[in-house]
């Protein structure tokens, strides 16, 4: 107090009216009181929305702040002091490090009450010390830190890894079918001493498609093969950069490293102490040992940088003819999607997909007559080899058959390619490149699966990608024995009846006794797509040949789709005969020789005579001229006729024809490819692409 002024300051912590009283004394004996009411405003602190914390993708933290005044200075207090001019009445504030921090607004005249603390957690990393993780389990946004020993006991993902030095981390194998899975969005670092083991099953993958790989450190990872006999190879492709060959099989002798030389079409051999090109296949003989020894387990080490982002195979246009083919590999440390490589690759390669199975025994070579894979006087039959394409896999072994004193398992290829594993693939009339991408990874986006069938004998199941359709029936011929051909056809989402090399695979060569085939343009086919719709009508033809005189059986090995409730009939031509499949396989006797007029795969039980099933044969006419569709027969009256798109939707049916010829003006369709399936008053099904 000074003279007659009173002075009296003070921070209100809310907003409301005040009394202030003061007491003054002029003398000893008197005093004087005086009081007042003063009313406080206070500016609010600002309303904390959401936090962002720090993560492996997200380098800095941010908070959202609202109710701010429409101007003046917003002021952050705590870890870091800063002062930001307001903007709006709500504002995010980024690039914040991790700590506490208070924020408060200034008009100018008065300052706000204090924002409540606003916490940036650094979430960005996650460290293995031994026992446990500093920060909580990690999550596709961690960066992964091991600094102590790791042993798997689920999958992990993140958003990098690092393996410091010194620190022991294997990925383990958990049974026969499943191992475990590091997956990150970008590089994978093994520092110093560091190790980084995947033992057989187990996977690496890293889903960002990039170009160039920038892991760094070796990893070490570990392919179990299935039992191999006696002079067995086995077909290998490298997940790291610059594995030694002879390391792979160290037992084996120096001569019998190969590779496939696409230009030559015809078997290389490879210097032992040569590094493994990524993404080209190899073949290595089994390890010598003292027989008699029973077929054993061979473990190969694969010790480098880990494969990742693009990998390119060139093919020369000296390799371009109408024989070749590419030996190669899945050059990752994770399965390979077949259908995703085959799409990926679609300018380049045909489409089918061959793997070696190495089921049959090894035979003098003398005794092979029709294909053969090997070196010296020993060698196996080409009919070793397993198909895939997008309509399916075909085993080339029935389970329960006895080879050579082993049990067989039927193992049809599932479109997942193990890490390790090569393959052979054709090639189109044109040279280029191909590609390897991480896109094509199991594990990355949609694609699912395991890394674990590497061609051994578990069983596998035949797959094809989900979001399409798709019914299919395998066929199996096969004797007493043990004479075996499997064949496959499917009803598959952008398929058609006509050639489609990317849905129809023929032999790689052909069975040394029997071969059993679905004829179509002329191709004789292991397996074999057909258009959606699907009708139960069509007739597929069937075609066989023979070596051995004798007794045979056609039977159902496996169906899927509507498949699982479609009646399926083998008409057998020769005797005019119809046979219920789904009851039991059909047995007859055969002389030696090809035999492609004889047998009809078929959904109903009508008779359809025995006419030739070949529609290169069937005289139906379909034109297109002004948009408008004329379909003749010439022998046959049409009994109905169905018009697809290539997606396999129908956009017009027209029944109960009776004559022959129907004329479609203006089908109200754009400019595209269509698919028009003549059903015959005989039974017979034509199926014309045509331009409209």
């Amino acid at each position: 107090m000074s003279g007659s002024t009173i002075t009296i300051s003070g921070i209100p912590t809310a907003s409301g009216t005040y009394t202030i009283t003061t007491t003054g004394h002029s003398a000893p004996c008197t005093a004087a009181t005086i009081s007042g009411a003063v009313t406080v405003n206070t500016t609010a602190a600002p309303t904390i929305g959401a936090i962002t914390p720090l993560t492996c993708a997200i380098p800095a933290g941010s908070v959202v702040l609202s109710g701010l005044t429409i101007s003046g200075t917003l002021k952050q207090t705590g870890f870091i002091t800063k002062s930001y001019p307001i903007t709006a009445t709500t504002m995010t504030i980024s690039d914040l490090a991790a700590g506490d921090y208070y924020f408060a607004v200034n008009n100018g005249t008065c300052e706000s009450l204090i924002s409540p603390v606003v916490t940036i957690v650094d979430k960005s990393s996650t460290t293995w010390n031994g026992s446990g993780w500093s920060n909580g389990e990690p999550s596709i946004n961690s960066r992964i830190i091991f600094a102590g020993n790791y042993n798997s006991t689920k999958d992990v993902i993140g958003c990098d890894c690092t393996v410091n030095s010194g620190a022991n981390v294997v990925f383990k194998n958990i049974n026969p079918t499943l191992g475990h899975t590091l997956t990150v969005t970008n590089d994978v670092k093994v520092l110093g001493s560091g190790e980084l083991t995947f033992e057989n099953n187990a996977s690496l993958v890293q889903t960002e498609n990039s170009i160039t790989n920038t892991n760094s450190g070796k990893i070490t990872y570990q392919r179990l093969t299935s039992p191999y006999k006696p002079f067995d190879y086995i077909y290998w492709s490298s997940p790291v950069i610059g594995q030694i060959l002879r390391d792979v099989s160290p037992l084996t002798p120096l001569n019998k490293f190969y590779s496939f030389d696409v230009a030559t079409y015809d078997w290389k051999q490879e210097n032992p102490n040569s590094p493994m090109t990524n993404g080209v296949g190899y073949i290595i003989r089994g390890a010598d040992y003292v027989l008699p020894k029973p077929p054993g387990l061979h473990q190969a080490s694969f010790f480098g940088i880990p494969n990742n982002g693009l990998i390119t195979v060139p093919i020369p246009s000296t390799a371009v003819n109408s024989e070749s083919s590419a030996l190669l590999g899945n050059p990752y440390p994770s399965a390979l999607d077949a259908n995703a490589f085959l799409r990926g690759n679609s300018s380049i390669l045909e489409g089918t997909l061959y793997f070696w199975t190495h089921n049959t025994a090894i035979q003098n070579v003398g005794n092979i007559t029709n294909g053969s894979q090997g070196s010296g006087a020993l060698a196996y039959t080409s009919d070793d080899y397993a198909t895939y394409n997008l309509t399916g896999g075909v085993t080339v072994v029935s389970t329960g058959n006895i080879v050579a004193g082993i049990a067989q398992t039927g193992n049809k290829p599932s479109g997942k390619i193990a890490s390790g594993q090569s393959f052979f693939a054709g090639i189109n009339s044109v040279a280029g490149t191909v590609k390897f991408e991480n896109s094509m990874r199991v594990g990355v986006g949609s694609l699912t699966g395991d890394n674990t069938q590497f061609f051994r004998t578990a069983s596998g199941k035949s797959d094809v990608t989900t979001a399409h359709e798709n019914h299919r029936v395998w066929l199996n011929l096969t004797n007493t024995q043990g004479a075996f051909k499997q064949l496959l056809v499917g009803y598959i989402t952008g398929a058609t009846n006509a050639d489609d090399p990317f849905f129809d695979g023929v032999s790689f060569n052909g069975n040394e006794f029997i071969d059993f085939y679905s004829i179509t343009d002329d191709e004789t086919l292991t397996i074999q797509g057909r258009a959606l719709p699907f009708e139960e009508n069509d007739v597929v033809a069937l075609g066989y040949s023979s070596a051995i005189e004798g007794s045979f059986t056609i039977s159902i090995d496996e169906v899927d789709g509507l498949f699982t409730s479609q009646n399926i009939y083998l008409e057998d031509k020769l005797n005019s005969s119809i046979h219920d499949l789904n009851k039991s396989g059909y047995t007859f006797r055969t002389s030696i020789g090809t035999f492609d007029d004889r047998f009809v795969l078929r959904y109903t039980d009508k008779t359809l005579g025995t006419g030739d099933f070949d529609t290169t044969n069937v005289q139906v006419l379909v034109s297109v001229k002004n948009k408008q569709i004329k379909i003749n027969s010439s022998v046959e009256s049409i009994d109905k006729v169905l018009i697809y798109d290539m997606l396999g939707k129908q956009i017009f049916r027209k029944i109960n024809v009776g004559t022959n010829e129907l004329v479609i003006p203006n089908l109200g369709s754009s400019e595209q490819v269509l698919i028009v399936k003549t059903l015959l008053q005989n039974g017979q099904t034509v199926t014309t692409k045509l331009i409209y």
